[in-house]
Parts: C-alpha cells; sequence; structure tokens
C-alpha cells in the first residue's frame, strides 16, 4: 500500500468521497501509520460542529451599506459587520439572508456638516419598545449590535462616540 503522503492531492471534493486521516497517536510505530477513512459530508460535519477557541485576533471584513431612495439594504449573508456614513434621511430596511442566533454589528457617522436622520424597520427592536433618535452631532459615531432571534434583531444603540 502506497504511503498516504505520496497520493495526489484532489483539487475537488463530492460528499460522498472519503477523506483519509492518519491517527498520529498511532504507537505501533509504523511507517504506514494508522490510516481510518470518513466520508466529507461527515468531516465537515464533525470540524464545524466544534466549539471554536481562537488563540490569535479574528477580524470581520466590514461590508460597506450606501443609501439609495431613503432606505438603506442590509443583506445578512455578505458579513456581520457594517458601516455607512449619513448623507440623507434615511431608514435601515429589514435586513435579507439573516442567520438565527447571529450577532450584527452597524456602525454609522452622522454627516460631517448637517445632521441625517435614520429611521428603522420593525425587524429592529430596541429597549423599552422606541427607536432611538440618533445624536446631530458632526461626525459622531453610533453603533448597534443587533442579534436575531425568532425573526427580529434585538438592538443595543450606543451613540455620540466622538
Amino acid at each position: 500500500m502506497p504511503k498516504l503522503t505520496d497520493q495526489t492531492e484532489l483539487t475537488s471534493l463530492a460528499d460522498g468521497d472519503l477523506v483519509h486521516t492518519v491517527d498520529i497517536s498511532d504507537t505501533t510505530s509504523s511507517a504506514q501509520g494508522t490510516s481510518k477513512k470518513i466520508t466529507v459530508t461527515n468531516f465537515f460535519a464533525r470540524l464545524l460542529g466544534r466549539t471554536n477557541t481562537f488563540t490569535k485576533a479574528n477580524s470581520i471584513t466590514p461590508v460597506s451599506l450606501t443609501s439609495s431612495a431613503a432606505s438603506i439594504a442590509v443583506d445578512g449573508s455578505l458579513s456581520n459587520l457594517f458601516k455607512h456614513t449619513l448623507t440623507e434621511n434615511t431608514t435601515l430596511a429589514t435586513p435579507s439572508n439573516l442567520a438565527e442566533g447571529t450577532t450584527y454589528f452597524f456602525y454609522f457617522k452622522q454627516h460631517a456638516s448637517s445632521a441625517k436622520t435614520l429611521a428603522f424597520s420593525s425587524a429592529y427592536l430596541f429597549v423599552g419598545g422606541t427607536d432611538p433618535v440618533i445624536a446631530a452631532t458632526a461626525n459622531a459615531l453610533l453603533v448597534i449590535s443587533a442579534t436575531y432571534i425568532d425573526s427580529v434583531l434585538v438592538c443595543v444603540f450606543n451613540q455620540n462616540f466622538a
């Protein structure tokens, strides 16, 4: 039997393909090691079903949002970090493609010279049931963290970072 390291690397995988692994706890000192196999489907299910422990910094690539016709569209499949500088009075629309249990972060910067307003669709729930009014301070930053649970975004709003 050829050694696993002598095999050709695959460029694509199908769900039913088998992945061969070597048991590094093998104590037989065999040059071949102890080979095991698992389907691609089960391999990724077991890999992705684990709790992640990070030992280095992790970052999220922010997606820049645009306002069109006084509405800001959000596609939750693109990231969970979004940013936008207000250029008109606008409404943060109900996002598409949200994942249950995911927390999304929104960073808004107030217009530099004339304050703009930001309204929210009914998908965003804030403390006390009232949408916040954003600060009119030029260039002020506001941050919303929103966790998607039961088809709504439960939001925490902080503002007037200057």
